[in-house]
């Protein structure tokens, strides 16, 4: 029941009011009422759109002759707003070196899976949080030591995000992380 709303709402057949409404009176009247929170209802479909979507991006961006050219992705701030995280701290801490003042890495590095409360190589890391991923050039990462000329980052096909019910952070908090 709820995949069908979120699955409506990521493919752009609804906006957001109608996905929320139409979840909750769904679940309302399953007898789900302590989930018919706006709350809830509103993270739980910016989050899971959030991860469909990136996951889109993530799977477009692993064919080949794009890895290449742009091997590497750095880890930037992508909204307005505070983040909940200490984020070089938890790169550092995930294995992550900070190149130049920046977090960046292979798109095969292992940090990305590491940062990421849902276990994914991709965007949204974190529930309330703001953060984004940009592609790094063959060039830049040369010149910062992460790969050689003749070197190929190899990635493997990540399957669809399950659904992430779990989640009690409002919906306030969060930003729409891919578009």
């Amino acid at each position: 029941m709820i995949e069908e709303h979120v699955q409506r709402y990521t493919a752009g057949e609804v906006n957001r009011a109608t996905a929320r409404s139409d979840l909750g009176l769904a679940l309302r009247d399953a007898g789900h009422w302590q989930f018919a929170d706006l709350d809830w209802l509103d993270t739980v479909l910016t989050l899971n759109s959030s991860l469909r979507c990136c996951w889109r991006q993530y799977e477009r961006g692993i064919h080949p002759a794009i890895l290449d050219e742009w091997p590497a992705q750095e880890l930037l701030q992508g909204g307005w707003g505070e983040e909940s995280v200490d984020w070089p701290r938890r790169w550092r801490a995930a294995g992550g070196e900070i190149l130049d003042g920046r977090m960046i890495a292979l798109k095969s590095d292992a940090v990305w899976c590491t940062i990421s409360d849902f276990g994914y190589p991709f965007p949204p890391f974190a529930v309330s949080s703001h953060m984004r991923v940009r592609s790094i050039d063959r060039d830049v990462a040369m010149s910062i030591g992460l790969i050689d000329r003749d070197r190929r980052a190899d990635i493997a096909h990540w399957p669809r995000p399950e659904l992430h019910l779990d989640v009690d952070i409002p919906a306030k908090t969060l930003t729409k992380h891919c578009s």
